[in-house]
């Protein structure tokens, strides 16, 4: 079965360029991803892997939004602008490791706020980034981190990701697992899913 899911996900990425992996906890999403870098490596496909924070880019061994895109003390794509005229040297080198890159995984794309994810994106278009991008997180989990700046700024009232103008842009297609492996028990898994989507009936209630 996962075998399966590694090929069918390969496949996508192969015929669409960006991909939004999500499902409530114990699909498997990580397990899936984990196997999927390792198959990028070995046909000598480069993968840049992301994390929302410094907890998230351990645990898929990668780094931070903000480090690797050059980010600084930013907090708006405006500021970014100002920001990125005084740092042409490092956006220069940033460029060069992204023609090479063939995919980027972000992780934990929940905790990513639209303003956050606006600036990835401008940051991908300037360079000119062809490859794929695979986002992974589960919007029902972790909420976005959100500092009070950015509030202030946030026209929109704007707070998911998938709320900003740029999420459209990627347009990325969603892969969403549902079946749970850590358990066998399926009344249990009912149970976990309808706490992860707000269904909390007499039954679920009892259960607990």
């Amino acid at each position: 079965m996962q075998n399966r899911e590694l090929f069918k996900l390969i496949e996508l990425l192969d015929k669409n360029r960006n991909i939004f992996l999500t499902g409530g906890a114990g699909v498997g999403k990580s397990f899936l991803v984990n196997s999927l870098i390792s198959k990028y490596k070995t046909l000598a496909l480069n993968v840049v892997t992301l994390g929302s924070t410094g907890i998230s880019a351990v645990n898929v061994g990668g780094v931070t939004i903000h480090s690797f895109f050059g980010f600084g003390i930013c907090n708006s794509l405006e500021e970014l602008k100002k920001f990125d005229v005084r740092n042409r040297r490092k956006l220069s080198h940033l460029k060069r490791i992204l023609e090479i890159t063939d995919l980027i995984v972000i992780d934990e794309i929940s905790m990513v706020s639209a303003s956050l994810f606006d600036m990835i994106v401008y940051r991908l278009r300037e360079l000119d980034y062809r490859g794929k991008i695979l986002l992974v997180g589960d919007f029902f989990q972790l909420p976005p981190i959100i500092k009070k700046r950015e509030i202030e700024d946030n026209l929109f009232n704007e707070e998911f990701a998938f709320e900003s103008s740029s999420w459209n842009y990627l347009n990325p297609l969603i892969v969403e697992l549902t079946k749970i492996k850590r358990t066998k028990d399926i009344e249990f898994s009912k149970i976990l899913n309808s706490i992860r989507i707000g269904e909390l009936n007499s039954k679920t209630l009892e259960y607990l």
